[in-house]
């Protein structure tokens, strides 16, 4: 008897640990989005909901929109379980929950300071429209160490990493032309490194309405 009490001891330890990690995050339903939406406008907040996983994203309201455009309007408010990995059953169920919920609500969110003109952004600035552009110029299916990223704050670079056939010489031009067809005239910092060469090699450019500035050779 006295043997088993510890055994029961850790039984419960363990379940009293499993209620208190699930009991810290709320189980969201995202058919209750727009009813929640509504009172926070009526409230006066707005807040977009983000999802961390192996990153960060706001699922329905761009993040280079928001970041660009709408970050003195717009707050970002983390919810669910954060992380890749599982640290408790139901972890990855509470995560794919609140996603669906954030992608709801900041979609109604995302139209809603759009069409109330909250943005600091010139009309006809489309930084989501720009990336997607990247990806299909600069991205190989054929290669896969190929790949172009967006800056995490205003201060950093769009990265470039390109494939054998692109032709480095025309990539600047080719880059800033595709910021100018979105829009976005404003000076935008670019780094382009060849797929499989050091970081510290490529090119560091500014676009600005269209036109390539200053090209730094890094060796």
């Amino acid at each position: 008897m006295q043997k088993a009490l510890p055994i029961v001891l850790l039984v419960l330890l363990a379940a009293l640990a499993f209620s208190s990690c699930t009991s810290r995050y709320k189980e969201y339903d995202a058919s209750d989005a727009s009813r929640d939406f509504q009172i926070d406008i009526e409230k006066g907040r707005l807040t977009a909901y983000s999802v961390c996983g192996f990153s960060c994203e706001t699922p329905g309201f761009p993040m280079l929109a928001h970041m660009y455009c709408y970050s003195n309007s717009v707050s970002v408010q983390t919810i669910g379980p954060v992380g890749d990995m599982s640290h408790f059953d139901g972890h990855f169920r509470l995560q794919r929950k609140a996603g669906e919920y954030a992608e709801a609500y900041d979609s109604l969110l995302y139209e809603h300071v759009q069409e109330a003109q909250l943005g600091t952004c010139p009309d006809g600035e489309d930084w989501d429209s720009a990336l997607f552009e990247l990806h299909r110029q600069f991205q190989s299916e054929d290669d896969f160490r190929t790949t172009v990223g967006a800056p995490l704050s205003l201060d950093d670079r769009f990265f470039i990493v390109y494939g054998d056939n692109a032709d480095q010489d025309s990539l600047p031009s080719r880059t800033c032309q595709i910021f100018l067809d979105s829009g976005i005239e404003r000076s935008v910092s670019v780094e382009a490194t060849k797929a499989g060469q050091d970081d510290e090699s490529g090119l560091v450019f500014e676009c600005i309405a269209g036109e390539v500035g200053a090209v730094l050779m890094r060796d």
